[in-house]
């Protein structure tokens, strides 16, 4: 007979996110801040459960009006969706025109390609965050674990992740995309939402709307325009004013990130400084790669 074989990493996975959703949900019976509420009705891949195995939609709870299709209860009604997408863009008018001002000064003769890579780059945040917590492999284990634990370590290895995506994304535009993007937009896009994440939220706390995310992953990922398109607000605070977001904050790290975008523009048209800035990329998205796998692998280690 052939012996057994060892128990495989998703398999340790599996059990250990297990062992997590029902601590975090005994932690939540007794009030603790930091733990998250993670989805009951989603599996450790990611698929949602069966409809007998729960009483949830994506972690929301569900309209007891709601029909026999498990419609959510901010999900069934066309005429609030379309007020949501409404109020958003009215509410924050001025800071979309910020936007696009932004991407008009930062365009190179090109605002078609500019605007349509802004838009593209948003969706692509939206839909990475969403389904990195989709899944727990080896991948996303850092992010998760900056969910679960509120520390310097956790808030440092998600800022690495960030800059990883920043500094990747140019590259594989450049090398794998033929440049159909605009470079200097999704250096612009980084730049804007790592501040606005680390800093704005993070630090000031100057709203609700990333601590209900912490609260429930599957709501308010960011930024606030896709979570109203997507149907993923937070519904805790449905009926006051922050529902839909003041993104008037992020108004100086638009300002702040086009400055920088500006600069490393002009200094990349000099040649030896355009060389020189290329073989920096290269080498600290190597290193923060490296960084970022082994810290993945102890964090695997850390959990099973």
């Amino acid at each position: 007979m052939e012996p057994k074989s060892s128990t495989t990493t998703n398999d340790r996975l599996r059990d250990m996110a297990r062992r997590l959703y029902h601590k975090h949900i005994s932690n939540s019976r007794t009030g603790s801040r930091h733990s998250p509420d993670i989805c009951p009705d989603v599996c450790v891949e990611g698929r949602p459960l069966p409809p007998s195995e729960t009483d949830t939609c994506m972690g929301r709870e569900k309209d007891p009006k709601a029909t026999s299709d498990n419609k959510c209860r901010h999900s069934g009604d066309n005429v609030q969706y379309y007020n949501d997408m409404i109020s958003a863009l009215r509410k924050n008018l001025r800071t979309w025109c910020l936007f696009l001002l932004a991407i008009w000064i930062l365009g190179n003769d090109n605002f078609p390609k500019a605007l349509a890579t802004f838009v593209i780059m948003l969706f692509l945040v939206y839909y990475g965050h969403y389904e990195i917590h989709n899944v727990r492999n080896f991948h996303t284990i850092s992010h998760h674990y900056h969910h679960e634990q509120d520390n310097w370590f956790s808030h440092g290895i998600q800022i690495l992740l960030e800059l990883q995506f920043g500094l990747a994304m140019p590259i594989i535009n450049e090398f794998l995309l033929g440049n159909i993007l605009d470079k200097w937009i999704i250096i612009f896009v980084y730049l804007f939402y790592t501040t606005v994440h680390n800093i704005n939220y993070s630090i000031a706390h100057v709203n609700k709307t990333h601590e209900l995310h912490h609260k429930n992953l599957f709501t308010n990922m960011g930024p606030d325009i896709c979570d109203v398109i997507f149907q993923t607000k937070n519904q805790d605070i449905r009926d006051e004013e922050e529902y839909i977001e003041d993104i008037s904050h992020y108004n100086w790290n638009i300002f702040i990130s086009v400055i920088i975008v500006l600069l490393l523009r002009n200094l990349h048209r000099i040649p030896i400084c355009s060389a020189f800035m290329d073989l920096f990329s290269y080498a600290t998205l190597a290193c923060i790669t490296f960084i970022i796998f082994c810290v993945n692998a102890c964090l695997i280690h850390y959990y099973t």
